[in-house]
This record gives structure tokens, sequence and C-alpha cells, in this order.
């Protein structure tokens, strides 16, 4: 449990007790995916298909999953929310609790009693303190009564909900009992069918990284790390073969680094980019990173891949991570199939520590370019809610979901 707490207390977000993580699930029996939300067949495994797409599936009897696809409309979310709810206060009264993993919503918190903003940024995994914290407060929830219901909402990407019902299937299994298994196959159920696989893979980083937590197969590095050297394996193939990449880092929700445009050519088997210059520091990272290498085209940047990584649950001096590894790169045939980055650090801030080994010299330029050096505002669900801009307690919703230790990319 201290390991968790520990975790927490070294960032931004409020720690509650940290002793919870260990608590007792009180779930009640299993019985199948629980009786539908409407009259569909009990074939259908609760899953509700209804107004804008929505899909409301039991995950297991006291955790209900709300789902959106983005395509749905301003009108058509609210006619979804508006018949989630009754269905949902037909079924449980008031004993729900809306867990929004997605941007705050006015047509959410208006048709809903109880409603829990965690969500974060998309595109990006959940900082690990946040997905330590959403099993809490689920866990929190529940364990207040039998009759509580917790609902997962997410809209868009579906890896939103994959993720939190992974953590929590770990969570659970920590503290877990007979009825507590038959849920974690009820959950692991639910994700075959109605997730699949991860799309992210530091979303499947993250949950592997909760899970050796809570197992103790991860050894916690509470110590800050010290990077100097990244080195991209293979030549990315965005412009005549080669690229122009530059790497962007994120400390938390802060841009901590930015290089200078490499100017990579197809004959090149790898590039190193040095992060600590002549004779400085290492940079020093801790918490949850973001790594972002673009190919700074002609009309603006592209993304080559992106990674997070928490300093926590580095043991190494030098971090690998394979095409499949990367987001982005790991669908886009431009990144070499066989590709790789590592990141190369120093034990402390001194610089003494192993040097790589010299890759060929890769010409870069310094210049001060405002497209290499802005950093974009953060990706929010991008949807038609124009009429949500009117509610001012949703405005500092967001201001609040913005600020409070979100990255930016």
């Amino acid at each position: 449990s201290n390991r968790i707490s520990n975790l927490m207390h070294t960032h931004d977000e409020p720690v509650k007790n940290g002793t919870d993580i260990h608590k007792m699930l009180r779930s009640t029996s299993y019985n199948g995916f629980g009786e539908a939300l409407t009259s569909q067949p009990r074939s259908s495994r609760g899953n509700s298909n209804i107004s804008g797409g929505m899909d409301l599936s039991y995950v297991t009897e006291r955790i209900i999953s709300m789902w959106f696809p983005s395509s749905t409309t301003a009108h058509s979310y609210r006619q979804g929310q508006q018949q989630a709810a009754h269905m949902l206060r037909n079924k449980h009264g008031d004993n729900y609790m809306v867990f929004n993993l997605s941007e705050p919503k006015r047509a959410l918190r208006s048709e809903h009693k109880h409603v829990k903003e965690v969500g974060w940024a998309l595109n990006l995994a959940p900082p690990l303190e946040r997905l330590c914290s959403v099993c809490k407060e689920i866990d929190s929830w529940l364990s207040g009564d039998q009759h509580r219901i917790a609902v997962l909402h997410a809209r868009g990407s579906k890896d939103k909900l994959g993720i939190i019902v992974a953590a929590y299937m770990h969570y659970s299994s920590i503290c877990g009992n007979a009825e507590q298994a038959l849920d974690r196959f009820s959950m692991r159920k639910f994700l075959d069918d109605n997730v699949g696989a991860l799309l992210l893979p530091s979303n499947k980083r993250y949950v592997d990284y909760f899970a050796g937590l809570l197992s103790h197969n991860i050894k916690i590095n509470a110590a800050p790390m010290y990077l100097t050297h990244v080195t991209v394996l293979g030549a990315p193939s965005f412009q005549h073969g080669g690229c122009k990449a530059f790497l962007k880092l994120y400390e938390g929700h802060t841009p901590v680094y930015t290089s200078g445009v490499y100017s990579v050519s197809s004959g090149v088997s790898q590039f190193t980019v040095n992060v600590t210059g002549e004779g400085r520091r290492g940079l020093q990272l801790r918490g949850d990173i973001l790594i972002k290498c673009y190919h700074r085209g002609d009309a603006g940047r592209e993304t080559i891949f992106a990674c997070q990584f928490h300093t926590c649950a580095v043991a190494d001096h030098t971090l690998s991570f394979t095409r499949q590894e990367l987001d982005v790169a790991c669908n886009d045939p431009r990144f070499p199939i066989d590709g790789a980055v590592e990141l190369h650090f120093s034990p402390g801030p001194e610089g003494r520590h192993p040097v790589p080994a010299p890759t060929p010299a890769v010409p870069f330029t310094l210049a001060d370019d405002p497209v290499t050096r802005a950093d974009s505002p953060l990706l929010l669900e991008d949807y038609d809610d124009e009429e949500d801009f009117e509610d001012g307690e949703l405005l500092k919703l967001r201001y609040a979901f913005i600020s409070h230790g979100h990255f930016r990319t």
C-alpha cells in the first residue's frame, strides 16, 4: 500500500489514504453479465446500443461502461445521456456514480446526480497517479454500499475504458476473493469482446506499470533520472527516404526540452540526439515523461513517434522501445519495421556515465524555429458540443482539466 501512496505523493494530484489500495472490494455475487439494461435478449450480454450509437454494457454486476463514438453529434449525445439516465435510474435509483474518463460535459452533469471527473488528455496514457486514484475512487464508491454501481463513461477511443478496466482488474486481484475472481473473469471477457487490444502502446505500458507496482514485481525508483542521449535506430522515411527530425520532452504537463532539427538521409542507419550538449549535465526527469519526435516538413510538423514512461519503473541506465512499443510509429509504415528508440541515462547529474556507442554524424540546426518551438494546446476531444461553452461551470472544469497536472502535447 505504501508503494502506491509513495508514488502518488511525488506528484501534483491530491493523495487520499494510500492504505485503501489493498481494501477488499465488496462485490455482489456474479451471475453472468447481469440483467440487461433494456429488454434485449440475454445473449446480448447487456449491451444496449441506442441513441447516437451509445453502447451501454455491463462489465461486471456492479460496473457498467457507457461509450459514445467520436462521430456522435451534440444532439444525439444529449439524447443518449437522457436515455441512459432514465434506464440507470429505473434499475439502480440514485445508487450509481458516473466516472467520466473524457473531457467534462454539461450534458453528462445535467442528467446524472453523481458524476466524478477523472479524465485525461486525448491520445495519451493517463498519468500513473491518475490510474491509481481512479481505481481507488471506484473502490471507495462501491465499498460504501452494496447497492452502488460504477458507470465508466468515455467518448471516442475505447482505450480509455480498456485501460481503466484492465487496471481495476489488477487492483481487485491483489485483495480479491472467490466472488471477485468471477468479476475478474467478467472484466477480461468485457475487454476481449468490447474493447479489444489497447491501440496505444503507452496505455499497455502503464497497465503493466500499475500491475507491477501492485504485485511488487516492479521495484520503485524514487530518484530522478538524468537523460543524456536519445538514439533512433533506423531512418524514418518522411521526405526523400529520410526525415528532418526533432525531439520534444515533457515532464508531466511541462515542456522541458526541444532539440535541434536533424537532417536524416535515407542511407543513415541510426542517429543520436545529445540531450546534454557539450559539458552540460544530464536532463533531470522525474515522474510521467512524454517524448515526441516530429518531422519538420515544409508545411509544418508531423509526429514520427511518441512514447510515455514513468521514471519510477526505470531500473536500468538504458531504456529501449521497439517500433511496436512506440505510439504512432507502431502503425506507420514510414517508421522502419526493425526500428527502435533508446534512451540513455546517467546515474547522477555530474555526467559520470558510459557514453553510448558513436553513431553516424547527422547534421542538425539550432535555428529559432517557431514550428519546433511551439507547444501546441492540450488535445481535447474535438466534438460537436459548441453549446457547452455557454456553461460557466463547465469552463471552470475544463480549465481545471487542462491545468491540473495534465500533459500538453
